[in-house]
């Protein structure tokens, strides 16, 4: 039995600008509903077994594809025609908040591509299919298509191999194809990882609560490689922590002192705060808190004002982030994404870093760059917290946007309020914040070592008299593994011609004496090198006011080719690198 409907295709669906037109926040659009199809007949019970899978297949010409498929709970008739209908208010079809806004599947779908095919399969065992092509994307025109949703058999498996453990005989499958490649092109590429990191930070809390979401790629070559998300939001400073990892990055910290270490910290933190007038409130709290070890991270009430006749509370949560220079993650490169106030409308982040791949637009911070003064020296970026807004639009306090990507104060007073508070806190704890930024720069700081100008001129010259030679077409990345730790490329010698592959592994440390490049041939032409992305060698290559990751990381890969290269010819790469690497730093301030 075929049920015949008509679907309104509009212009505004397929435009490109506006921060609706973002490949996570069409993705976002995905995730949601899956999640909601959950909610909606299972509350927030046993989400560890939910699992939500997005492919983008990059390898047949001419027609990208992208995949979403969930073992939720499907989709009868009735609410597969309105999941098509656009931002559709029908409270009836809203399974769960999650669907409160939003741009619908409709503008995701016709956004990111022009056929759609939908399989789906509720507990119930009702299936239904869905098929719509549009011949010709038209920006200009609206346009009318009749689709049908038909009764017809539904196998709702995942792509990815380790997901076939949630395998649940229901769910829905989502195949968009002839895509707009343009559009998806940018996640081939190292930005991929930034991709993961936004949707696990908009999507943290449901991690934390045992959502599975994996996001894969399918090459040009046919190889898929999928990267299971992690919940990926700042973390608030901690003493003994932050200890233990300057003894795993310092050889100027033993590890067993470490203990000694941590008290002498202690005492010498307390001590140096005795020169700053802070009340006997916050002098309490933060004793005990380095006492005991606490998370340096505060829950407060902020009072707005009267509703109702009565006061009324918003609770949030505020802190201070872990010191960048010990931690060995995707967020000492996206530090500053994580201060300000990362803002929840159910459960989701709105909100959030890290910023979108331009930096200047997309899923940003609330009040970003809580950068404080105090007595004229600036601080660190380090100032960060979380609050919830369900319950400020339920009393109509804000408005939130269609595209779920911030909000708006309509009760200007307790903006006002809300802000004054985040001030007035930010100026109390800045000495504690001063004092904590500066005597950890002093206990963990490495040695300082500068390059030579001979070992800054072979590096440069090294690099810059190649890339006539060694260009983009030469180094094909086919793999990002492991959170961005491992990188796969294909490259090809235009001096010699000979083609091999080169497997890429991070580190990082920032002390010279790590070693800063390894390079080992496992096979005929297949090289493995190992990158300390963090030592001060690579400085002179990548300094800059406007060296982003990307670039950082990029060159840094560009210059591992070239190296690859130059050894298969007389093993040149060793000579480099030896001429780098002997006398090559001199000693500052020993």
């Amino acid at each position: 039995m075929k049920r015949k409907k008509n679907l309104l295709v509009t212009t505004d669906m397929l435009r490109e600008d506006g921060l609706v037109s973002k490949p996570y926040t069409m993705i976002s659009e995905f995730i949601d509903n899956s999640i909601s199809s959950w909610i909606g007949l299972n509350g927030h019970n046993k989400l560890n077994e939910l699992a939500i899978e997005i492919t983008f297949d990059y390898h047949l010409e001419d027609n990208f594809q992208i995949s979403i498929i969930d073992n939720a709970y499907g989709m009868n008739v009735e609410n597969l025609e309105n999941s098509l209908e656009f931002a559709n208010t029908d409270k009836k079809f809203k399974k769960s908040n999650l669907n409160r806004y939003g741009v619908g599947m409709k503008v995701a779908t016709f956004w990111s591509g022009n056929k759609l095919e939908i399989w789906t399969k509720t507990e119930n065992k009702e299936e239904n299919f869905v098929y719509i092509d549009l011949e010709e994307l038209d920006q200009y025109n609206n346009k009318i298509v009749e689709y049908e949703v038909e009764k017809k058999p539904a196998e709702i498996r995942f792509n990815y191999e380790l997901n076939d453990k949630f395998y649940r005989n229901r769910g829905t499958k989502i195949k968009i194809s002839r895509g707009n490649f343009s559009r998806y092109d940018l996640l081939k590429k190292s930005n991929f990882i930034h991709f993961c990191n936004v949707i696990s930070f908009k999507f943290n809390k449901f991690i934390e609560m045992g959502v599975n979401i994996s996001i894969g790629i399918i090459n040009e070559k046919g190889k898929d490689e999928y990267l299971t998300l992690e919940s990926f939001t700042p973390k608030s400073e901690n003493i003994s922590t932050w200890i233990n990892d300057v003894v795993k990055n310092s050889n100027k910290i033993k590890t067993e002192n470490k203990n000694e270490i941590i008290e002498k910290f202690k005492i010498d933190f307390l001590k140096a705060l005795e020169n700053y007038n802070l009340n006997e409130e916050i002098i309490f709290d933060i004793k005990e808190k380095i006492k005991f070890e606490k998370k340096l991270k505060w829950e407060c009430n902020i009072y707005l004002g009267k509703d109702e006749n009565e006061d009324y509370f918003l609770p949030i949560k505020i802190g201070i982030l872990r010191n960048a220079k010990e931690i060995k993650s995707e967020f000492k490169f996206n530090y500053v994404s994580y201060t300000g106030f990362t803002v929840y409308e159910s459960k989701r982040a709105i909100m959030c870093g890290p910023n979108d791949f331009d930096d200047s637009q997309g899923s940003k911070n609330y009040i970003a760059g809580l950068r404080t003064n105090y007595g004229g020296k600036g601080i660190e970026y380090r100032i960060f917290g979380e609050f919830e807004i369900d319950d400020l639009i339920l009393r109509n306090y804000v408005s939130i946007s269609d595209q779920k990507f911030g909000f708006e104060w309509k009760n200007k007073k307790f903006e006002e309020k809300f802000l004054n508070f985040i001030n007035e806190w930010k100026e109390k704890y800045a000495p504690i914040l001063n004092t904590l930024t500066s005597m950890q720069s002093n206990y963990s700081e490495p040695e300082k070592w500068t390059l030579s100008k001979q070992a800054q001129a072979t590096l440069k010259n090294t690099y810059n008299n190649s890339l006539n030679f060694y260009n983009d077409e030469s180094m094909e990345e086919t793999v990002v593994r492991s959170g961005g730790t491992e990188f796969f490329y294909i490259y090809r010698n235009p001096k010699t011609g000979i083609s091999g592959k080169i497997k890429i592994i991070h580190i990082e440390s920032n002390y010279v004496s790590e070693n800063f490049y390894t390079l080992s041939k496992k096979e005929s032409n297949n090289y493995e090198i190992i990158l300390n992305i963090l030592h001060p060698i690579w400085k002179p290559l990548v300094s800059g006011p406007k060296i982003t990751k990307t670039s950082f990381i990029s060159s840094l890969h560009r210059l591992s080719f070239i190296l690859a290269c130059l050894n298969d010819i007389s093993n040149g790469s060793a000579n480099i690198i030896n001429e780098i690497a002997n006398s090559s730093f001199i000693q500052q301030n020993v």
